[in-house]
């Protein structure tokens, strides 16, 4: 079932705190994203991270020390052992990467960058809004708003939509692939799984208290999720 791993109105007795975003750099390790910056539990304790903006809506990193957040206003900054700098100051949507050499950015303008380890290229989006991705060697998955979720080839070649009319899948704005060709996506109407075969969607039983706008998971049967609160799931898709 679920739980609530951190209550920050509990925690800094500050009621203002949502969250939208979640990554994790290994274990004693956890980044959590949300209206006013972004915090780091240590294995031990929750702590506020120096020189995060306000509004972090998407993280994804190389280790603990080097990774990137999107915010709300669209700036995509990346944090190399405590150093932040910003790659750009407006139109990012969501991040992820590979390898540090091999990050993707999607941005407000349809379009959709690559970092190679020395430069930023640019190349179109054909699928529309994409608000979150994930993947690995298998390929990429993109997901976004009205039920928008597509899977690319390993060489970036090839699209295929995942969605099947009559699924209310909703808006779209959390991603994690847990195993290869498998993805658990997250939005208005609850959790998701798609099982990389049969192109069926499982909705998650128990269903999740509020909409999650945020993943990061070990596992398929072990994952977190984040709205609100940080909130933490054990459970089978049903």
């Amino acid at each position: 079932g679920w739980r609530v791993q951190l209550n920050v109105r509990n925690l800094f007795d500050d009621d203002t705190w949502t969250f939208a975003a979640l990554w994790s750099g290994g274990p004693g390790h956890l980044l959590a994203g949300g209206n006013q910056g972004l915090l780091l539990w240590n294995g031990a304790t929750w702590a506020p991270v120096n020189g995060a903006t306000a509004g972090i809506t998407q993280i994804w990193g190389v280790t603990a020390d080097d990774y990137f957040t999107v915010d709300s206003a669209g700036r995509l900054r990346r944090n190399q052992s405590g150093a932040w700098t910003t790659e750009f100051t407006s139109g990012a949507l969501a991040v992820w990467g590979r390898t540090a050499s091999d990050v993707y950015v999607t941005r407000t303008s349809g379009f959709y960058h690559h970092w190679n380890g020395m430069q930023w290229t640019q190349e179109l989006i054909p699928v529309g809004d994409v608000r979150a991705i994930a993947g690995g060697d298998y390929g990429i998955y993109w997901v976004g708003m009205d039920d928008n979720a597509w899977h690319v080839d390993g060489d970036n070649l090839f699209w295929t939509q995942l969605a099947i009319p009559g699924y209310p899948l909703g808006d779209l704005v959390a991603a994690w692939e847990p195993a290869p060709g498998q993805l658990i996506t997250g939005g208005t109407t609850g959790l998701w799984g798609y099982d990389g075969t049969a192109r069926v969607y499982q909705g998650y039983s128990p269903a999740p208290p509020v909409a999650i706008t945020g993943l990061w998971a070990p596992a398929r049967i072990d994952f977190f999720g984040v709205a609100r609160d940080v909130y933490a799931q054990w459970g089978t898709p049903q």
